[in-house]
């Protein structure tokens, strides 16, 4: 068996956007690969949104206050480590605060915006949602 995928499947994913105050951007993370959207791999049978919040206290340590009940964007990209693509589903959702642990995971955050975005290396996964994202959405 081959070790990259079938180019007809995905990896699913739940990512969290996280807006600024102004809401015209949102949080990344920075990884060793680059600056990425928070969040990871859902589990076979797992509730998106209980995978959202397990992902952000794996990665960051920090508490979520508020996921939404339903995706606010739906985008795909070919993963940086590995010869795989992913499906990012996408839930607005809030933190207890920003006061994050450093992980191999998340080196840093900061937020993202069309105005500061080449400031960053992003991940496919960040540069796709940023490509779309439509801050009188929110």
């Amino acid at each position: 068996m081959s070790d990259i995928q079938p180019e007809c499947h995905y990896r699913v994913s739940v990512k969290a956007l996280i807006l600024n105050k102004s809401r015209d951007g949102f949080l990344i993370t920075q990884e060793a690969h680059g600056w990425d959207i928070p969040g990871g791999g859902l589990e076979h049978e797992e509730d998106p949104r209980i995978a959202l919040a397990r992902e952000i206290r794996e990665e960051m340590f920090l508490q979520t206050t508020y996921i939404a009940a339903s995706s606010c964007y739906f985008v795909t990209a070919r993963a940086t480590l590995f010869p795989i693509y992913i499906a990012n589903v996408v839930y607005e959702t809030t933190l207890e605060h920003l006061e994050f642990t450093k992980t191999p995971e998340c080196l840093d955050i900061a937020f993202l915006t069309k105005e500061n975005a080449s400031d960053f290396t992003l991940t496919e996964n960040a540069q796709a949602l940023l490509e779309i994202f439509d801050p009188g959405k929110h």
